[in-house]
């Protein structure tokens, strides 16, 4: 695994990253580009999974295959909402890292 430090900047490499990490389901996460920001990052993975064919969403919206939240705070009650109505869904959560990291993280299903 990468060290964060060690994320690349060129956008061919990240998103490659990105898109190794959705169809990935093994995967726990994905960093992004340090200083960044998670909510600019939750929003490129959104787009990258659109560009690639995949139905995505950002929360409130829940109408995808893939539903991001921009955060885990407060956000527990809804996610386990989203998987109660739709088991099969990805439901990810944007965080940042130390060093001003961003990642995106898989929400563990129960």
């Amino acid at each position: 695994m990468d060290c964060p430090a060690e994320v690349p900047t060129d956008d061919v490499v990240l998103k490659q990253r990105v898109l190794h990490f959705l169809y990935s389901k093994k995967d726990s996460s994905v960093t992004g580009v340090r200083r960044m920001g998670s909510e600019a990052f939750v929003d490129y993975v959104a787009a990258a999974a659109e560009e690639d064919g995949l139905k995505a969403s950002i929360f409130p919206d829940k109408d995808g295959d893939i539903v991001l939240f921009y955060t885990w705070e407060g956000s527990e009650e809804d996610m386990k909402e989203v998987l109660d109505a739709d088991p099969e869904a990805d439901v990810m959560y944007g965080q940042e890292l130390c060093h001003q990291v961003p990642a995106v993280v898989r929400y563990g299903k129960r």
